[in-house]
């Protein structure tokens, strides 16, 4: 039909590649060995 939109938008999260989850680890393990389960935040 003429004048419609066929892209897909998706909805979420854009995943991210393995090098972006080891980044997130490690710098979660940084911050729990510097500050605790209790000190550590999520931003």
């Amino acid at each position: 039909m003429a004048g419609e939109d066929t892209t897909v938008r998706r909805r979420g999260r854009r995943p991210g590649g393995q090098d972006t989850r080891t980044a997130l680890i490690e710098a979660a393990r940084a911050v729990f060995g510097e500050s605790g389960f209790d000190g550590a935040t999520v931003r």
